[in-house]
């Protein structure tokens, strides 16, 4: 639904889609999730809710959300701290995810 690739796209279906599959501990879904949360892509837009879902794909490995949590610190979304926006780069990079 995110894309409409084969069905109609319904960006509200598609959040309602990953929160069921983020709640479950899915870090795809959780990245996800925290995108449409952070651009308001389907729901309202709320920082800190990306930021949070950002952290928990994150600590799963999910290189997106390892990139997408890098910007939050570089950009002060967060508490701005370019040493972990840094590693987190570099988490990011080293599996394949150049940004």
């Amino acid at each position: 639904y995110d894309y409409g690739t084969g069905v109609q796209k319904d960006e509200r279906a598609a959040v309602r889609l990953y929160k069921l599959a983020a709640d479950q501990g899915d870090a795809k879904a959780q990245f996800n999730l925290g995108v449409s949360y952070d651009y308001g892509t389907g729901v309202q837009k709320d920082e800190r809710e990306a930021v949070r879902l950002y952290k928990l794909a994150a600590d799963q490995g999910n290189a997106g959300a390892q990139f997408a949590l890098g910007v939050c610190y570089e950009d002060g979304t967060v508490q701005k701290d370019e040493r972990e926006a840094v590693r987190l780069y570099k988490l990011a990079a080293d599996q394949g995810n150049a940004g």
